[in-house]
């Protein structure tokens, strides 16, 4: 199926250090009912075979397979973004799944409503393709949707149009949000007014491993560090809202002292209750500490 001289999608894949689950994502790929599309593997600094395992494969659309330095997943789609053709970019993560019917309804809401971004729902699988649950990511459609309510877009759930990286800029690459970085640009999104279309459809899966960025005690840092970077962004001065800021960081707080504490980590326990306590009774003081420990990185 083609609609053009360039594909209507390019499908973004970030590898590092995938050898071992990426050809599963290869061959959703290589069977999908739609065939209008480029693939752009890059591989992100990889010390294991990642770069042989994707190079051997073959598929019938055009593979463009870049290699750098690592640099981080965001700096790794940008790079995959700046040298695709597509209309619509389609992130795929290298250990998740895809529906063979993904791009082509994908694409059939697309042209019905043409719209800017597009999610559907995923499952969420275990190593052994066992269903934990189902993430249903929507409709969240505000700024203040997507953070108070956590990150509610999955990066291998989401297509959206080349004009909309116009608007909002690239990925950040800042490795402060690595393993974020997808949230910080579903936020920017949603400030700059890009509506974010919701499909119902289950299209593919979400894979837990222990390589899961989310799955590190460190995650917690960095997502203390978006809600940081972006309390700019909200007022504070209405009470409803600071009450929702301050009640997200306490739940935030609260689960990364208990795995700190599961963790043996005695000093950043304390250290959590510390910030802990000043967030509650000091709101303002907190924030600029945080800005002032930002500064400092």
């Amino acid at each position: 199926m083609k609609t053009g001289s360039k594909p209507f999608f390019s499908v973004v894949v970030p590898c590092y250090n995938v050898g071992e689950s990426v050809i599963p994502t290869l061959e959703c790929l290589k069977n999908q009912s739609f065939t209008d599309f480029e693939v752009i593997l890059v591989n992100d600094g990889s010390s294991d075979n990642t770069f042989k395992i994707i190079t051997d494969f073959k598929m019938s659309q055009v593979m463009n397979i870049i290699s750098q330095p690592n640099k981080g997943l965001g700096a790794a789609r940008n790079t995959g973004i700046k040298k695709s053709k597509g209309e619509y970019i389609a992130l795929f993560d290298a250990d998740d799944i895809w529906d063979v019917s993904k791009l082509e309804k994908v694409y059939d809401f697309i042209t019905a409503n043409n719209v800017d971004v597009i999610c559907h729902n995923e499952y969420v699988k275990n190593q052994d393709n066992e269903i934990i649950t189902i993430n249903s990511y929507g409709p969240y459609t505000t700024y203040q949707d997507l953070l108070f309510k956590n990150n509610c877009l999955s990066p291998s759930a989401v297509t959206f149009r080349r004009e909309v990286i116009k608007k909002v800029g690239y990925f950040t690459e800042d490795l402060n949000l690595h393993g974020v970085e997808d949230y910080d640009m579903w936020l920017r999104m949603a400030k700059y007014g890009i509506k974010l279309n919701y499909m119902p459809d289950i299209l593919g899966s979400y894979i837990i491993h222990g390589n899961n960025m989310s799955t590190n005690y460190i995650f917690f840092d960095k997502i203390e560090y978006l809600h940081i970077v972006h309390a700019d962004e909200i007022n504070l001065n209405n009470i409803a809202t600071r009450f929702k800021y301050r009640y997200k960081l306490t739940k935030l707080y609260s689960a990364k002292t208990i795995q700190a504490f599961k963790n043996g980590m005695v000093l950043e326990v304390f250290r959590n209750i510390r910030d802990l306590l000043l967030l509650i009774f000091a709101l303002d003081k907190y924030i600029q500490k945080k800005k002032n420990e930002l500064g400092s990185l």
